[in-house]
């Protein structure tokens, strides 16, 4: 194997690697959305259940404490904003990450398969090179047995 085999192989592993990450990444983000969307969809619930309590004349104790645990989602909900934010950062830094190992991993299969054009092209003229030093050979000994015989 040559060297220019090693770091193709080496820069197929990393791109491999980054893709990797990325599937992670987007599994992250996948999940933290749900989460997020769970938080909203509980806020939501909890703000029916307000309503509803304030219709029924619910004591202003109970009422506090739904709006406290409102309260609380706000801020989980804010959180988890930010949350999914970063993992959406993460996954578009993935996304770089991997677009550019493919693009070195392509170079590097461009210029194996150039080596290898090379090669066939140069095994191709020693090829040609030992025929015509054959013909030549046969030439020059038929003209040599017409001038003796």
């Amino acid at each position: 194997m040559s060297s220019l085999e090693v770091v193709q192989k080496y820069r197929r592993n990393v791109r491999d690697g980054k893709a990797q990450e990325l599937r992670e990444a987007l599994f992250t983000l996948e999940e933290e959305v749900a989460r997020l969307s769970g938080l909203e969809k509980s806020r939501e619930m909890n703000s029916r259940n307000i309503a509803a309590r304030q219709i029924e004349g619910t004591a202003s104790e109970a009422l506090r404490q739904y709006y406290e645990y409102r309260e609380h989602l706000r801020f989980e909900i804010e959180r988890q904003n930010d949350t999914v934010t970063r993992a959406l950062a993460a996954v578009e830094d993935r996304k770089r990450a991997v677009a550019e190992a493919t693009r070195d991993s392509k170079i590097m299969d461009t210029a194996v398969a150039r080596r290898e054009d090379e090669r066939r092209r140069a095994l191709s003229r020693a090829e040609q090179k030992m025929l015509d030093d054959v013909a030549t050979n046969v030439y020059l000994g038929r003209m040599e047995d017409r001038r003796s015989g």
